[in-house]
C-alpha cells in the first residue's frame, strides 16, 4: 500500500511539473510577441468573439509560487552571449547555488528543472528574434535583448 502511495504522488507530481513547463512555454512566447490576458481580452471585446478559454494567455498570476521564484532567480542571473556571431546563449548558471541558497530553497531539483526550462525557452525566441531581424536586414547584436 505504500509503495502504491509513493507512486501515485511521484506520478502527481509529475504531472504537475509537465503541466507548468508547459504553462511557462505559453507564458514565455506570449511575453515575447507582447500578448497578455488583458490584451486578449480587450480584442476578443472589440471584436465581438467569445473568449476561448484555451486560447487566453497564461498570466503570471496562473503560475505556480515555485514558478515565480524560479523566473525571479533566472532574471537575476547574468547573461551569455557569444562574442563573434552576436547568439544568446542563455543565462550563466554558474551563479545559481548562490541564489538557490540566498532564497533558501529547499526543492532544489524542482525550481533548477524550472529554471532550465526558462533558461532553454529564453534562447529559443532570442535567436529567433534575432534571426528575423538579421532577415530582414535590421541586424543589430542587442535584437532581442530585454
Amino acid at each position: 500500500m505504500d509503495h502504491s502511495h509513493n507512486e501515485r504522488c511521484i506520478s502527481f507530481q509529475q504531472r504537475l511539473i509537465e503541466e507548468e513547463l508547459s504553462k511557462i512555454d505559453r507564458y514565455l512566447e506570449n511575453q515575447s510577441l507582447g500578448v497578455d490576458k488583458e490584451k486578449y481580452l480587450e480584442i476578443c471585446e472589440i471584436t465581438n468573439v467569445e473568449p476561448d478559454p484555451e486560447k487566453i494567455p497564461i498570466d503570471y498570476t496562473d503560475l505556480l509560487s515555485d514558478t515565480t521564484i524560479a523566473m525571479e532567480i533566472t532574471n537575476l542571473l547574468p547573461e551569455k552571449w557569444e562574442y563573434i556571431g552576436g547568439n544568446y546563449e542563455g543565462k550563466d548558471l554558474s551563479l545559481l547555488p548562490m541564489f538557490l541558497d540566498l532564497y533558501d530553497i529547499t526543492n532544489r531539483l524542482d525550481i533548477t528543472i524550472l529554471i532550465a526550462r526558462i533558461n532553454n525557452k529564453g534562447i529559443e525566441l532570442v535567436n529567433k528574434r534575432k534571426k528575423k531581424h538579421v532577415a530582414t536586414g535590421n541586424n543589430h547584436k542587442t535584437a532581442g535583448r530585454k
